[in-house]
Formats: C-alpha cells, sequence, structure tokens
C-alpha cells in the first residue's frame, strides 16, 4: 500500500469523526 493512500483515508475517516462529532 502506498503511504499516500494510506493518509488520504486516515484524513477522510477524521473528517467523518468530526462531521459526526
Amino acid at each position: 500500500m502506498e503511504n499516500g493512500f494510506l493518509d488520504k483515508v486516515e484524513d477522510m475517516r477524521l473528517f467523518e469523526y468530526i462531521s459526526r462529532k
């Protein structure tokens, strides 16, 4: 897996977490 892809997924998850909060 590429680090960039992992970073993107983590960023998306973080954004969703903040949105749910």
